[in-house]
């Protein structure tokens, strides 16, 4: 278990098993498992700090980058952000901190380097570019232009070329740090975003982005810097990249798709006049999207191809929840029904089962494989089986249970649980509780049945059987 910061873990009871001795292990009220035995991760942000985000790199690697609180001068604390390292094991390798009040604004990483974007507190700070190596040491560092604030999006090449956006200016940067190219292109000052196709010969830079309005284009340029117009449509959302493709909707109801390495495009017409919220990606590998107004999900495939479409009037409002829809991988969309319970719809668009939740839902994962796992209002976390369509609890004790949400799970009982200040990664495997509750209640085995021989009978545990001669 992991703490980056001291604070007392919270408890998980475990109960409610239907199956031989575990009902009766549980009718003798076992004494709580201690949760050090199942907890896989515990992150803690530092005393007034918060956690913005936790980027997870492809070999395991996790780094958490936390910020201070907006109050912080207010209580005499040093203003300021960090960076924390975990490995694939869960385990806290380093902690960087940028000198100066300086917070981490944005994270690349690669297998032996980490960029990190550092913004500074005050509004004339320059921004900084700092590499770091896979230790956590400091390698190079390169400053943004005079007046501004921090480098936005990050991106690196497979040539290790790392390609930035300062206000309205692109930069190329070596493996060594050296400044290979800088352009200031008529694109907006914010620090969203630009594209880079991985082996870094096509670099696309926004015009005018607005995730409200259109008038949208893309500058594109060559890795030296050249640049040239893209025609593209106008943009209506933020882009869902999956590899070379990216797809985001229009503002009158069309979606579009471009590959970057083959420049081909697609565009899709539904009937969301008013346009759509910003696409996500499935377990399945298709996208979903959502009318900006009224109530219609779209499910297309990565080439453009609707899959299903549907209105969905009765779904729960999803409040500030991250992710109030869910697809696992064989394509079953799941949502909070506004009459309680988790309302499924078939892969080929069709209603399927609605899950009774009767302690009401706090928040909801789903894993690959189909498993629900529901934080509900009495602070267990329920897991439902599709195959053995079976529910069974486990209950949980958290402080401030409200501010907790399931943020993933996977078929193995693996959830992950965030707030604004903690990961929390716990096992829950039903066979392993069982066994762990078994121990604990020592339920005897029945004794093996007494046999004696009386005369023309025979007694068997007590019970008399004639024998025939």
């Amino acid at each position: 278990m992991i703490h980056s910061a001291a604070g007392t873990p919270p408890r998980l009871f475990a109960s409610g098993y239907d199956a031989g001795q575990a009902a009766r292990a549980l009718e003798a009220r076992p004494s709580p498992l201690p949760l050090e035995e199942i907890t896989l991760r515990h992150v803690t942000a530092a005393d007034h700090h918060s956690i913005d985000e936790v980027v997870e790199a492809p070999d395991g690697r996790r780094f958490v980058i936390a910020d201070s609180f907006d109050t912080s001068r207010d209580r005499g604390q040093a203003p300021g952000g960090y960076l924390e390292a975990f490995d694939a094991e869960g385990a806290r390798q380093w902690r960087f901190q940028p000198e100066g009040g300086y917070k981490v604004k944005a994270v690349a990483v690669t297998p032996d380097r980490i960029y990190v974007s550092c913004e500074g507190e005050d509004v004339w700070d320059r921004g900084q570019l700092i590499a770091l190596d896979p230790q956590g040491h400091r390698v190079w560092d390169f400053e943004a232009p005079d007046r501004t604030r921090a480098f936005g999006s990050l991106q690196v090449a497979q040539d290790g070329t790392v390609y930035t956006k300062a206000d309205d200016q692109i930069t190329a940067l070596g493996q060594d740090g050296n400044k290979k190219w800088s352009k200031k292109l008529s694109i907006h000052s914010s620090d969203y975003f630009h594209l880079v196709y991985p082996d870094g010969s096509q670099i696309f830079a926004n015009d005018n982005f607005s995730n409200n309005f259109g008038y949208d284009y893309f500058r594109k340029l060559s890795p030296d810097g050249r640049e040239s117009e893209v025609d593209l449509p106008d943009i209506g959302t933020f882009p869902l990249e999956l590899g070379t493709l990216v797809v985001y909707g229009g503002e009158h109801g069309e979606v579009h798709g471009f590959d970057r390495a083959t420049g081909q495009t697609w565009q899709l017409e539904t009937d969301a006049e008013r346009g759509h919220k910003t696409p996500w990606l499935g377990q399945d590998g298709n996208i979903y999207l959502e009318a900006r107004y009224d109530h219609r999900f779209y499910s297309l495939s990565p080439d453009g191809k609707l899959r299903w479409q549907r209105e969905i009037s009765d779904a729960a409002p999803s409040g500030m929840k991250d992710q109030p829809y869910q697809v696992d991988a064989r394509g079953t969309f799941y949502y909070e029904h506004e009459e309680g319970g988790i309302q499924q719809i078939r892969p080929d668009g069709t209603p399927g089962e609605r899950i009774s939740v009767p302690g009401g839902i706090r928040s909801f994962a789903v894993s690959p494989g189909g498993k629900l796992f529901i934080h509900d209002y009495d602070d267990r976390i329920l897991i439902h089986d599709p195959e053995q369509r079976t529910s069974y609890p486990f209950q949980v004790e958290l402080d401030n249970p409200q501010v907790w949400e399931l943020h993933r799970a996977d078929d193995t009982g693996r959830v992950e649980l965030r707030t604004n200040y903690e990961v929390l990664e716990l096992m829950l495997s039903r066979d392993e509780q069982v066994r762990r509750i078994l121990e604990q209640a020592q339920v005897p085995e029945p004794p093996a049945p007494t046999i004696r021989k009386q005369g023309r009978w025979v007694v068997i545990g007590g019970v008399r059987v004639p024998v025939r001669e």
